[in-house]
């Protein structure tokens, strides 16, 4: 029902925290932390979840996992992790968008994009996508426990997207499972709710040399 950083907020070791308030020195102590104690904490609540839901798998979803990796396969180390992929500028773009959005319902004063630049500037964020590409070029963060999903390919056949990641964890795809997805993208296609409408300025734009060695190695192509 909630992604994982709602979760980890509570150990107040938490990027989730960091994202959503003016806290400087909070950040800046933060990316120093030890994440072991959060994710042996994140692995405890789920135990109780299980003890209740007893289920085959957990799906979960965080980009606060994406620094994490290799602690996260510490805690879990069979864990299948799928790493989506889109133009960083966009994704950018789009990330300011909703932090202002959340600013707004909080705070009367105008937003101020620069207290948030480590999760919607170019430098930090590249830092964190070169930071995983390294993890996985040293095996820290093994093959087997990770797939490829890019956007675009995700929007033009969902289902096909869908059937590599299985394909790839050796996972079944099963009929059941496939109908209910079709019924899913049919009960919500594309621009039902509207759309998230949002605009990549020029300076932003200058920073594509930043993405390059990512965009390279994932195939990502420029949406701008």
């Amino acid at each position: 029902p909630a992604e994982c950083g709602l979760l980890m907020a509570s150990t107040f070791i938490s990027d989730h925290n960091a994202s959503l308030h003016q806290t400087p020195s909070y950040s800046a102590w933060l990316a120093t932390a030890d994440f072991l104690p959060v994710y042996q904490y994140h692995k405890q609540i789920l135990q109780i979840l299980q003890w209740k839901n007893p289920r085959q798998r957990w799906l979960l979803k965080a980009p606060e996992h994406q620094v994490h990796l290799d602690t996260l396969l510490a805690v879990y180390p069979d864990a299948r992790i799928v790493q989506t992929h889109r133009d960083p500028l966009k994704c950018m773009a789009s990330t300011t968008s909703l932090m202002g959005t959340l600013y707004y319902m909080r705070s009367d004063a105008p937003f101020n994009a620069g207290m948030f630049e480590n999760i919607i500037m170019g430098e930090p964020t590249a830092q964190r996508l070169e930071q995983v590409m390294n993890q996985r070029e040293a095996g820290v963060v093994p093959e087997r426990n990770i797939a490829d999903s890019r956007y675009q390919d995700l929007m033009e056949d969902p289902l096909v997207c869908i059937e590599r990641t299985y394909a790839h964890f050796g996972m079944e795809l099963t009929e059941a499972a496939r109908s209910r997805m079709v019924a899913y993208l049919a009960d919500k296609p594309r621009g039902k709710f509207g759309a998230h409408a949002y605009e990549v300025d020029a300076a932003r734009a200058s920073e594509r040399a930043l993405f390059r060695r990512y965009q390279e190695a994932y195939a990502v192509p420029d949406e701008i």
